[in-house]
């Protein structure tokens, strides 16, 4: 079920593409100010999540919110291949 309805999400993306790219362009400062209010609203917890301490399946100790370019580095791929 989950997939039939993100399947036809994307599906509807690709075909309202040109429709959607315009939409964003003309609502740009509604979605900033959303944005902003929602920072500005969860800021203390947003942060903490990001502070957060976890382990990587390799092995370093990381933040949170410093994951993603923990997994491109160089450093994460050779522990990954080396286990």
């Amino acid at each position: 079920m989950y997939y039939n309805i993100m399947n036809a999400l994307r599906v509807y993306g690709m075909e309202h593409k040109d429709r959607l790219k315009a939409y964003y362009e003309n609502h740009k400062d509604e979605f900033a100010e959303r944005h902003r209010k929602y920072y500005e609203k969860n800021k203390n917890k947003i942060l903490s999540t990001r502070k957060q301490k976890m382990t990587c399946d390799c092995g370093s100790e990381i933040r949170c919110g410093d994951l993603a370019r923990h997994l491109r580095t160089k450093k994460h791929q050779e522990l990954i291949n080396n286990k």
